[in-house]
């Protein structure tokens, strides 16, 4: 069997607003030090913009195409 691995990405400039918007809300939302915002707003970014990656397993039967169906 082959593992079919399926990667997201390519954000488009609006997405990319999105999320430092995001960050930027959370961020402010959060009572922390003002020396830790920009490390804190780096991670937030971060973690509101990850990608899922998905791993599927596919069967040799999936891949190819069948034959003599009618």
């Amino acid at each position: 069997m082959s593992m079919r691995q399926t990667e997201y990405q390519n954000n488009t400039p609006e997405q990319v607003a999105g999320y430092l918007q995001t960050a930027a809300n959370i961020v402010a939302e959060l009572d922390i030090a003002p020396d830790l915002i920009p490390h804190a707003f780096v991670q937030a970014v971060g973690l509101v913009a990850a990608k899922q990656v998905v791993l599927e397993q596919v069967g040799l039967g999936m891949a190819m195409p069948k034959l003599n169906e009618h």
